[in-house]
């Protein structure tokens, strides 16, 4: 004697239990929502416990977060290694993490944007600030980024400084702050200062 099941019950078996599994988002989407939603804190716990299955995803959003200057993560620098996280991870994404992109239209331009973005606003702080250890901060960080030619012009000529505060020409490719070049630029320098 053979078992029968009813047709419906089969349908609600395989169909029911499809409908639920597509339907629970996962913690890169939670985080996304939070995200959207600006609840940084679960956005950024969220993020954190999905870097290790959507490497990509999870630093994107981490790098919008520490970049947004509303909640308490601003950081810039964060933001810049945390997107350059993602470019990379960008280059060999899994197969999950593939439908996940896509889902939430996130290609290499979007990538490239925000991190475009996040050296715009690093050039702004460090040439605003007057500062040549913020200037220099910014030529040891963002090698290569949009204005990183005038800074590094600004921090070889020395310019925006006041008395109270010159800024110091230092060239940080060149390792200030080690060794007898140290002590060369220490004691070359216009204003006696030390390179940094």
């Amino acid at each position: 004697m053979r078992f029968k099941c009813p047709p419906i019950l089969l349908f609600l078996f395989f169909f029911g239990n499809i409908t639920v599994v597509a339907k629970i988002p996962g913690k890169v989407d939670k985080a996304f929502e939070s995200l959207q939603d600006f609840n940084y804190f679960e956005a950024k716990k969220l993020f954190e416990k999905s870097q290790s299955n959507y490497p990509c995803l999870s630093s994107y959003g981490l790098s919008l977060i520490y970049f947004r200057t509303d909640n308490p993560f601003h950081n810039v620098d964060s933001a810049y290694f945390r997107i350059k996280q993602s470019i990379v991870a960008y280059m060999s994404p899994s197969k999950n993490e593939i439908d996940k992109l896509l889902e939430h239209n996130v290609d290499g331009n979007v990538l490239q944007g925000v991190k475009t973005g996040v050296e715009k606003l690093a050039y702004q702080n460090a040439i605003g600030s007057l500062d040549i250890e913020k200037l220099n901060h910014f030529l040891g960080v963002y090698i290569g980024a949009a204005g990183y030619a005038d800074a590094a012009r600004k921090s070889r000529a020395g310019e925006g400084g006041d008395s109270a505060h010159p800024m110091v020409s230092c060239d940080p490719a060149r390792r200030c702050g080690t060794g007898a070049r140290a002590r060369d630029d220490a004691t070359s320098s216009a204003k006696g200062s030390e390179c940094r």
